[in-house]
């Protein structure tokens, strides 16, 4: 029996399910399991969307910033549930980036030009404002 045959198939189709992932990728090898057949088996095929697992402040922010303001008929690749809007619309309304009408305000706007979290940038453009006396 040739070893190298067993361990390191010629083609991807070849490779089974617990094999699968970085093994050939990178270099030939072996990839190990770390939890038993029956876990393995009651797996999902695939993970959800990420979209419906994660925060959606940011994006929202930022598809506002964009001039969409209608996200709730926005056409998502992979919608992210209704609560996670409405919670995340709750969270810039609370903010002050968001008016009673929707629309983005004076600090909205300011937060949606930095490329970072919304909570971060919030952080960052208070301590550098005059009111708190920051240094620069």
């Amino acid at each position: 029996m040739d070893i190298q045959s067993n361990y390191f198939p010629s083609s991807p189709s070849t490779v089974p399910v617990s094999q699968a992932g970085r093994t050939r990728r990178t270099s030939p090898g072996i990839c190990y399991q770390l939890y038993s057949a029956s876990v393995f088996a009651s797996l999902p095929t695939s993970t959800p969307p990420e979209i419906t697992r994660t925060d959606v402040t940011t994006p929202i922010l930022q598809l506002k910033s964009l001039g969409i303001n209608d996200l709730m008929k926005f056409e998502w690749i992979s919608a992210p549930p209704a609560e996670s809007i409405l919670h995340a619309l709750e969270g810039l309304f609370a903010a002050g980036m968001i008016g009673d009408n929707g629309l983005l305000t004076p600090i909205g706007e300011r937060v949606a030009e930095c490329p970072i979290e919304v909570d971060i940038a919030r952080m960052v453009r208070f301590a550098n404002s005059v009111d708190f006396f920051c240094a620069a």
